[in-house]
């Protein structure tokens, strides 16, 4: 390939499911691999008499593969949000505005208080939801924040900024804009791949009804965000669509581990701010396959279900935290992060860690700990949290 080939990969959602939208404007992605292949189905009628190939017709044909890619939140965002199968239900859009809200700062705990006639509970809030504070006269209470546990009347938070005590009065709204795992029936997209050959002719490929399988986040420290998405699909099509055309790909706005991402908390609170060297975040969306049979989709959305995996490095240097996470505690874990425009939050409330590394005693003992972990679901019945505030 040389410098002057183009290459690029685009999606849009399909209104029916294996049909490429009239005039269709693609979201274009950054990637840094694109892996999908066509499967082709065949059925042999007089396979042991002649084994001609003109007895074979086709019965089915699907798409599978994987897409590598460096995270760029506004490419990503809606495809972040689908491998959830997130429904109506799940999806969590509202604010409120209350004097009755104070910040009191106990020991290790950050408590949210409502006086008077204010109900967290009654007002939409869930333990794990990230929620956006603004209002306060004291700057450090305003941002974003995780709900690590909470009852009608307190919150116990962790987030961005360490707030400081103030007593209510100010008008404080609290937002949310967050997302959970569900079962609602998986969207469907269109992925189109376009690449020129040596001598510049243009290939259009289209790979039509297709599903997010899986989602995989890596944060390495000091680099870049990276992750892997699968797809599973109905079939390709190789002819340019009319009315589409290539658009240039903005500048990207990556996310860096060392510049973007603001906090990385194991909670309960009580246990500090662990430092992870590296952490990976897999969301297995477990679509059930089947073979295709004269066009019909490849696939089922039926039986499926949400898994969510954490495997990663993490450092400690606290006999106090060793014995914590031997005795199986439950942790959950809340991460932040900012491309300058749009903040993320993605929380995952309830997990055990299995294995874990005595730390050696005596002055400056420290232990690098590989963690693997699958979620448990919370109180609420949820894996997964996702959070997008611009």
């Amino acid at each position: 390939m040389t410098l002057s080939q183009l290459s690029s990969l685009g999606y849009i959602q399909e209104t029916t499911e294996g049909t490429i939208p009239s005039n269709p404007t693609f979201q274009e992605l950054p990637v840094t691999s694109i892996s999908v292949e066509e499967q082709v189905m065949y059925k042999d009628i007089h396979y042991l008499l002649d084994r001609a190939a003109s007895d074979h017709f086709i019965t089915g044909c699907s798409v599978f593969g994987q897409i590598g890619f460096e995270l760029d939140i506004t490419a990503y965002q809606s495809l972040l949000i689908e491998v959830l199968r997130c429904g109506g239900s799940q999806y969590h859009n509202f604010s409120f505005n209350s004097t009755y809200i104070a910040v009191v700062i106990s020991g290790s705990d950050t408590q949210i208080n409502a006086s008077g006639s204010l109900n967290f509970e009654t007002e939409g809030l869930e333990a794990g939801m990230f929620i956006e504070f603004s209002g306060f006269s004291n700057s450090a209470n305003n941002g974003i924040f995780h709900i690590d546990s909470m009852t009608s009347s307190q919150l116990l938070v962790s987030g961005e900024n360490t707030m400081v005590n103030e007593s209510a009065g100010q008008n404080v709204t609290v937002n949310v804009d967050d997302y959970a795992d569900s079962n609602s029936d998986p969207k469907s997209y269109t992925f189109r791949h376009y690449y020129e050959e040596e001598d510049g002719t243009p290939i259009y490929e289209y790979y039509r009804g297709c599903k997010i399988v899986s989602m995989y986040l890596n944060f390495r420290i000091g680099e870049i965000v990276s992750g892997i998405m699968t797809i599973a699909g109905l079939d390709k099509l190789t002819s340019q669509q009319s009315g589409e055309s290539l658009t240039p790909f903005a500048a990207l706005n990556l996310i860096s581990v060392a510049k973007d991402v603001k906090k990385l908390l194991l909670l309960p609170s009580s246990l500090g701010e662990r430092i992870f060297t590296e952490l990976d975040i897999q969301i297995e969306n477990t679509t059930k396959t089947r073979h295709g049979q004269n066009g019909v989709a490849p696939y089922s959305t039926l039986d499926g279900d949400i898994s969510v995996f954490l495997r990663g490095v993490m450092y400690h240097e606290d006999l106090e935290i060793y014995d914590r996470l031997k005795a199986g505690q439950v942790l959950s874990l809340a991460l932040l992060m900012d491309d300058g425009s749009t903040t993320v939050g993605i929380g995952v409330n309830s997990f055990r860690i299995g294995n874990v590394t005595k730390p050696v005693r005596g002055k400056n003992s420290f232990v690098f700990e590989p963690i693997e972990a699958e979620a448990l679901r919370d109180s609420n019945g949820k894996l997964i949290y996702l959070n997008f505030i611009t």
